[in-house]
């Protein structure tokens, strides 16, 4: 037969929960539930989560060119075959990555279209 929980609710009510085996209280009233919704409440990471692994190469270097990102990637992606970054972390330095990577390409392409609006007007030009 199952045990009762003996936890009293806020209303001042008997829990009507099964308490856990070897327990006298169901799982909700459990301290360790208890500490987690706690700490989970607060905001902060409950013990059982650690916090997501970044990188800490501390020398920030800038991004220029396609082969930047690509430098980039492939540091995350090896640092995340080998446990050093969350994979989170990881996603988002992919997204951002494909943001810069369509900003070049249209830097390049502004630069190309301007290249042959002014060979167009030197050759379109009166004498």
């Amino acid at each position: 037969m199952n045990r009762r929980c003996t936890a009293i609710k806020i209303s001042g009510e008997r829990c009507n929960g099964n308490a856990t085996r070897g327990g006298t209280v169901c799982f909700w009233h459990s301290p360790d539930v208890s500490k987690r919704k706690a700490a989970s409440a607060k905001g902060g990471n409950t013990p059982t989560k650690p916090p997501p692994k970044v990188l800490a190469d501390g020398e920030p270097f800038k991004i220029e060119t396609a082969q930047d990102i690509t430098a980039l990637l492939s540091d995350c992606i090896q640092a995340v075959k080998t446990g050093e970054l969350d994979t989170k972390v990881a996603n988002c330095v992919a997204y951002m990555s494909n943001i810069i990577l369509k900003s070049i390409d249209n830097g390049t392409l502004e630069e190309r279209i301007e290249a042959l609006e002014e060979l167009y007007a030197k050759k379109h030009t009166v004498p």
